[in-house]
């Protein structure tokens, strides 16, 4: 949290604060949580398919059609990747 007015003086606070805390009826728990989630799973996925496969297809077909094989070839194999990629994060 940063900033406020102190009610004191009516002076503006320009520090910086943490807010940490558990809430008074919760138990605190120390267990050690993986670093790879469900939602980091999800976002890497997503980034994956909807930001680079699919893109990179689509560029691929709008802007290399001159470059007669290459160009279906690609397209045709990074499309059904990124929409797999991002069924196959949803399915969970």
């Amino acid at each position: 949290m940063w900033g406020g007015q102190n009610v004191a003086d009516m002076s503006y606070d320009t520090d910086l604060y943490i807010l940490t805390g558990v809430p008074a009826d919760s138990k605190v728990v120390n267990e050690a949580r993986p670093w790879m989630t469900y939602w980091i799973l999800h976002g890497m996925f997503m980034v994956l398919g909807w930001g680079i496969c699919l893109q990179a297809g689509a560029f691929v077909a709008r802007y290399f059609r001159r470059k007669d094989p290459f160009w279906f070839k690609f397209h045709r194999a990074v499309q059904p990747i990124g929409l797999l990629l991002a069924i196959a994060v949803s399915l969970h």
